[in-house]
């Protein structure tokens, strides 16, 4: 009888081994199940990123083509009002007096000093009054909303 204990006690633990095994790769299965589920959850999530920056990149480009075109469309009707005024101004104060040109701060117009002072004198001569006076006039004209500042 001690053979068919043993055999019983041998039968047992292989039994208890089997089983250990199972679970083991069972378990490792549910966990190898969970990895490509996330896998997967993480390749969907991706995709919906990548259609999301190609969505919002799409409508940057169509903003950033919208202000282009409003800017290309200010910067014609700039040039042109500078064109007229030119115009304007040539035939109000004359042609060598003023230089016209557009910077980053807009559209400059520069006088000649002589226009305005005597050689020493910083009192405005009755001619210079006058050349700014059409000078204003041509500007409430030709571009009434701008900013208008005087330096020198």
């Amino acid at each position: 009888m001690p053979d068919k204990a043993l055999f019983m006690g041998v039968a047992m633990k292989s039994k208890f081994t089997v089983l250990a095994f199972l679970i083991l790769f069972s378990l490792s299965g549910c966990a190898f199940i969970e990895k490509t589920r996330r896998a997967d959850e993480l390749e969907t999530e991706n995709a919906n990123l990548k259609h999301r920056i190609a969505q919002l990149l799409k409508e940057k480009t169509k903003e950033v083509q919208k202000v282009y075109e409003e800017k290309d469309k200010e910067l014609s009707e700039l040039e042109r009002a500078k064109r007229e005024l030119e115009e304007s101004l040539k035939k109000e104060i004359g042609e060598y007096k003023a230089k016209l040109q557009m910077t980053e701060r807009g559209l400059v117009i520069t006088f000649l000093s002589e226009v305005f002072f005597d050689s020493g004198k910083d009192i405005i001569k009755a001619d210079g009054k006058l050349s700014l006076d059409k000078v204003a006039e041509v500007l409430n004209r030709d571009v009434p909303d701008s900013q208008v500042a005087v330096e020198g």
